[in-house]
């Protein structure tokens, strides 16, 4: 039994060097800000770390291919992920690259997902590190709730980021301030 677990880890981890060399197992971190320190967490890469401050009393968990936050007042299923893929060959947002995300982002959806409406899409929603972002949103019905998702694409040098919220739509309004604060506290990516 162990050296499955041992495989299963070590294949983890080399998906997530692939993926552009970020380890995305949420490590206990504290900065040093104005003659104190701010509690955040750490990602491992091969040039160092990246830091991430997730809104406050969100639990973190994940692993080498997936940070898991997810807040303690809301309710059932709400979680913001980040998750890297490979750097695109296609750097920019254009038309063709968003439909082709869109149908990999609906193909990964539960199966008994039903309803999807898109919302409006959003260019340059932040700079993280000057590279543009991308933000796409939709709602879907799954597990008898009307869900709400919203996705920021980042492409940085190395790696392509997507910062995801999926929530209740009851909920969504308040996450998504919560969410979109924390996405300016990334530090330490090119």
């Amino acid at each position: 039994m162990l050296p499955k677990l041992v495989l299963c880890f070590l294949a983890s981890s080399i998906a997530a060097w692939a993926a552009g060399g970020i380890d995305l197992t949420p490590v206990p971190h504290n900065t040093p800000h104005e003659g104190g320190a701010v509690s955040d967490v750490a990602f491992r890469t091969a040039a160092g770390i990246v830091t991430f401050r997730p809104p406050y009393h969100w639990s973190s968990s994940g692993d080498a291919s997936k940070a898991v936050f997810r807040p303690q007042n809301a309710g059932a299923g709400a979680e913001m992920t980040i998750t890297a893929k490979p750097k695109p060959i296609t750097e920019s947002f254009d038309p063709d690259t968003v439909k082709v995300l869109k149908a990999e982002v609906e193909r990964g959806l539960p199966k008994d997902a039903k309803g999807v409406e898109w919302g409006d899409d959003e260019a340059g929603l932040l700079k993280m590190n000057r590279h543009e972002t991308y933000r796409i949103a939709f709602s879907y019905s799954a597990y008898s709730e009307r869900l709400m998702t919203t996705i920021l694409f980042c492409n940085f040098a190395e790696m392509q980021l997507r910062f995801e919220l999926t929530c209740r739509e009851s909920d969504f309004k308040t996450l998504y301030q919560d969410y979109k604060e924390s996405l300016y506290t990334l530090s330490g990516l090119k």
